[in-house]
């Protein structure tokens, strides 16, 4: 994922670049066991409000090995290890940095594992027509200084009407352990990129819904759309956490590129419980066949 984003002079950095790449070997024999490697590396360079960083550069690499196992025609299990190695190169801290609350990452090498389900409901020769619920855990642990468990689930489903579609969606994460404020997630995440990085949290749930109108079979649609989250405040000065909600109503373009992909350009307006409201722009490529 990578996000654009500007300075109090108008010029446009590069704030956040990530990559991964995933390759499975042909099944093992009639087990249908495939192994795979899973390598991920982010690098970040971007202020955090919330805590009085001007800006801080950190990167991470975690590469990770382990195989698909299908245990029934519906369900199947990844298990995997690797490493993970993170470093904060610098910040650059505010007058109040000092006051705000946060915990840092300490550079080191750490044990990754690796769990996740797949539960299928029907098939689709398309692959944004899914009925699909995933679980991932994601734990970082033994000779570290510091542990974590990253926990994800989502779920997925397309309900099509001729060439118009009904999308909706429901994900949540929450972070357990010592969690850094490298490792907070981005509330604009969720909110399809308002509030930029404003907002950050351990601990997010959201559910989106989207109708699309066909006005030329695939190759052109609209739609209009609502997405809202639910997730835990935390009051830097005082550790004091409270519930906060989030909602991001807008409409869409949405265009047939390449024969294999939609192309989409949203129009955003939203607001967060205790902030102002926001609006903006968000794009995305999603593969279809």
């Amino acid at each position: 994922m990578q996000d654009i984003v500007g300075d109090a002079e108008g010029r446009r950095f590069w704030s956040r670049l990530g990559g991964a790449f995933r390759y499975w070997t042909p099944p093992i024999g009639r087990s249908g066991i495939r192994p795979f490697l899973w390598p991920r590396a982010l690098v970040i360079s971007r202020q955090r409000l919330d805590l009085d960083l001007g800006s801080y550069d950190f990167v991470q690499a975690e590469p990770v090995v382990g195989a698909d196992i299908p245990l029934t025609s519906w369900l199947d299990m990844s298990l995997g290890m690797g490493l993970q190695y993170r470093r904060l190169l610098q910040t650059d801290e505010g007058p109040e940095a000092a006051r705000l609350q946060r915990t840092d990452p300490v550079s080191d090498l750490r044990a990754a594992l690796l769990a996740q389900f797949r539960l299928r409901a029907g098939g689709q020769l398309r692959v944004d027509r899914l009925n699909q619920i995933n679980l991932e855990a994601r734990i970082y642990t033994l000779f570290a200084r510091q542990d974590l468990a990253d926990l994800r689930g989502s779920y997925e489903r397309t309900f099509s009407f001729g060439f118009d579609d009904l999308e909706i969606g429901v994900s949540g994460q929450a972070l357990l352990g010592d969690v850094t404020f490298t490792d907070e997630v981005r509330v604009s995440d969720h909110l399809r990129g308002l509030y930029g990085d404003e907002l950050f949290t351990d601990a997010i749930g959201s559910v989106r819904l989207e109708y699309r109108y066909s006005l030329i079979r695939e190759l052109l649609k609209i739609s209009a759309f609502h997405d809202a989250a639910g997730f835990r405040g935390i009051d830097r000065l005082s550790l004091t956490e409270s519930f906060r909600i989030g909602n991001a109503f807008g409409v869409g373009l949405h265009s047939l590129a390449f024969d294999a992909f939609r192309l989409s350009i949203y129009g955003v307006l939203g607001f967060i419980s205790d902030e102002g409201p926001d609006a903006g722009f968000a794009f995305s490529l999603r593969q279809l066949f």
